[in-house]
C-alpha cells in the first residue's frame, strides 16, 4: 500500500519537472515569459504583464528594432533595458541599449543591439 500512496506524488513530481523544463525552454524564445520569472518592479514584485496588457505585443516582437510611440510612464524604459539583460542572461551575448527621445511628444525609439 506504501507503493501506491507514494505513486501520486512521483507522477506529480515527474509532471512539475516536465513543465519546468517545457517553461525553460520556451523562455529562450519569448523574453515576456523570461521576464515574469526573472525580473522585479522597483518595489522588488514581479514584473506582470496583466495590468500592462499594451506591453505584451511589445515584448513579444522579435525584431532588433522596435520603434513605439507612447505616452509618459507605460514601461517602454523598462522594456529595454529588460531586453538587454534577457540577451545576455539567456544567449550571451553582449548588448547595447539605444534610445531617441525625439523634441515632439510622444514619440520614442528604442532598440537593443546584441552581438
Amino acid at each position: 500500500m506504501d507503493k501506491q500512496s507514494t505513486r501520486p506524488n512521483e507522477q506529480n513530481e515527474e509532471a512539475g519537472s516536465v513543465l519546468d523544463l517545457l517553461r525553460n525552454a520556451l523562455e529562450q524564445y519569448n523574453p515576456r515569459l523570461w521576464t515574469e520569472r526573472n525580473i522585479s518592479t522597483e518595489r522588488g514584485k514581479p514584473l506582470e504583464f496583466a495590468n500592462r496588457p499594451w506591453l505584451k505585443q511589445i515584448y513579444d516582437d522579435h525584431h532588433p528594432r522596435i520603434t513605439v510611440q507612447k505616452a509618459a510612464q507605460i514601461g517602454a524604459t523598462m522594456w529595454a533595458f529588460t531586453q538587454a539583460v534577457y540577451e545576455a542572461a539567456v544567449h550571451g551575448r553582449t548588448c547595447s541599449v539605444q534610445l531617441l527621445i525625439r523634441a515632439r511628444p510622444g514619440c520614442y525609439a528604442a532598440w537593443v543591439s546584441a552581438r
